[in-house]
């Protein structure tokens, strides 16, 4: 149905454009390429600062609070950057030392006993 209605609405543009009348329509994407950010918002893990310049800090909430976890940092071409084991102490929280990575896109994947969490990191 979205691909008769785009068709229908680039051929109504076309003859209204040989017509020499200029009409602006708006459509929705029929292939959106961006994830909305709210849906990217994970529950139990708190992801800071992004953008980072160096550390970034992986924060669990008591629901969460996991004993080890596994964190993967893959670049935008999908290679991995970064894959380690942590053991998580008695604080809720995790520091990475990023200032290896140059700056761009990264996704940060990180898997506990209950849960698997991706953020999405830009490092400046």
């Amino acid at each position: 149905m979205k691909q008769r209605l785009l068709l229908f609405a680039l051929l109504f543009a076309a003859v209204v454009v040989k017509a020499q009348t200029v009409v602006v329509l708006e459509l929705p994407d029929p292939c959106p390429t961006q994830v909305e950010e709210t849906l990217m918002q994970n529950q139990g893990l708190t992801v800071a600062p992004n953008p980072v310049d160096d550390a970034l800090t992986l924060q669990f909430d008591e629901t969460e609070c996991p004993n080890a976890i596994d964190i993967t940092i893959s670049d935008a071409k999908g290679g991995v950057v970064l894959k380690e084991r942590r053991t998580v102490s008695s604080s809720p929280s995790v520091k990475l030392n990023l200032s290896h990575l140059p700056a761009g896109l990264y996704f940060l994947n990180v898997r506990t006993e209950k849960s698997t969490f991706v953020h999405k990191i830009i490092k400046k």
